[in-house]
């Protein structure tokens, strides 16, 4: 396919996309972006160098609308499967860069926009699942890693919360004084702190009757008492789903669970945000539209005027007044 690509002049003073990308990148460290999403953008930077395989040569001047076309085009080519939520999943982080090379006066200004996206409704676990995994293991029998996988499951349907939190937490986090625990690794990195339920209170405080340790220890820990990574958090919850029959093993479907059901169950937007730490409502948003058919369920019980108004048949008592002739 051919690139709409504009080559300058040598004694051009406009900036070429690689100078204006380390001045990005830079402007980010600065920022204190996590390093995972200093990474990120690194890989972003790597596939331009495949969109465009001279981007050592390339201008931002040359950046126009058309290239988004043509980066669309570009990621068809190389997977004729890619779905639209992965596009714009690309799209999202060129439009980060693009638009700084905007302001910083390097690109001309124009919007990039995402593609439609058909709301697919995500993978949950089923309540025979759920009922399954929650199924509280012989505290005489078991091992302790198997009982920690119990506290983990009982933790993730009980707060949505992400991977990375959950394996960040300290025991400081957890305040049953006031029942909250204090999220302080998050995406968006805001700290903020999070209802713990009766239930959920409970199985933590039995769980640290266990576990013990200091109040800078980690929650969620080993064998050896050590942090528990991303890693063999993912491998544990895997073991643990299968060995209760249960063959999704996604810690993810967690969270997509417990959005459903606090959908469902008469919650609001507004407060799932809150909840699942979204900068914007646009994911809740979409949560919302994925189960808008379960939201049906038990709705006139939830109605308000439903609740509040005695159902009535006054089909005998009340007539329309006829017309005259």
């Amino acid at each position: 396919m051919k690139r709409r690509v504009i080559f300058m002049q040598e004694e051009s003073r406009e900036v070429k996309v690689i100078e204006a990308f380390q001045t990005f990148r830079r402007v980010k460290v600065n920022n204190n972006l996590s390093p995972k999403s200093i990474l990120h953008y690194d890989l972003m930077m790597d596939l331009l160098g495949k969109f465009y395989p001279n981007v050592d040569e390339i201008y931002c001047s040359s950046i126009t609308r058309d290239t988004i076309d043509d980066f669309i085009e570009f990621l068809k080519e190389r997977n004729p499967a890619i779905r639209a939520t992965s596009i714009n999943s690309y799209l999202k982080d060129i439009r980060t860069l693009f638009y700084f090379f905007m302001d910083r006066g390097y690109t001309k200004n124009f919007k990039i926009n995402l593609l439609k996206e058909d709301v697919d409704v995500k993978e949950v676990y089923a309540s025979e699942e759920i009922k399954a995994l929650l199924e509280k293991p012989d505290i005489k029998k078991c091992r302790f890693t198997t009982y920690r996988d119990w506290v983990i499951t009982c933790y993730l349907l009980g707060t949505g919360n992400r991977l990375g939190t959950v394996c960040n937490l300290k025991i400081k986090d957890v305040d049953f004084e006031n029942n909250v625990i204090y999220l302080r690794k998050v995406k968006t990195r805001k700290s903020y702190h999070y209802p713990m339920s009766t239930m959920l209170e409970q199985v933590l405080q039995e769980y640290l009757e266990y576990r013990k340790g200091d109040d800078e220890d980690y929650l969620f820990c080993n064998k050896y008492g050590d942090r528990l990574t991303e890693g063999a958090l993912i491998q544990a919850i895997a073991r643990y789903n299968k060995k209760r029959g249960v063959e999704k093993t996604s810690v993810h479907l967690y969270r997509n669970t417990f959005a459903k059901s606090y959908l469902t169950n008469g919650g609001d937007v507004a407060r799932l945000q809150k909840l699942l730490g979204h900068s914007t409502p646009i994911m809740s948003l979409r949560y919302a539209r994925m189960y808008d058919s379960d939201l049906n369920y038990y709705f006139d019980e939830r109605s308000p005027l439903d609740a509040h108004t005695q159902k009535t048949n006054n089909k005998d008592t009340i007539k329309m007044t006829k017309k005259r002739a």
